[in-house]
């Protein structure tokens, strides 16, 4: 099984095969520090999916989670964020 340490604590990062919401292609847990992505998608989608649950990880234990601290489009700035990093070339240092 493959990990991240992010802001000290390991998350598992696993690939499945289908998520329940069919939409899905990616999710982060704190409760279990886990992340998941899709299997399948071009390698290049899969990793830009990977930084947003990182990101998304980030930002909870900084305090800053989007979606639960009244900020407008949350997934937007995720998504935006996760996108730019991707396009400069970071790779989440996965294990």
């Amino acid at each position: 099984m493959k990990s991240i340490n992010i802001r000290g604590h390991k998350y598992t990062v696993t690939r499945v095969d289908e998520f329940e919401d069919a939409g899905t292609i990616g999710h982060c847990t704190q409760k279990d520090a886990s992340i998941k992505v899709l299997k399948g998608m071009p390698e290049s989608i899969e990793a830009e999916t990977t930084i947003h649950e990182v990101l998304h990880a980030l930002c909870y234990h900084a305090g800053i989670y989007p979606n639960k601290s009244g900020m407008v489009n949350g997934e937007q700035i995720i998504d935006s964020l996760a996108n730019g990093l991707f396009q400069l070339g970071f790779k989440p240092p996965i294990t």
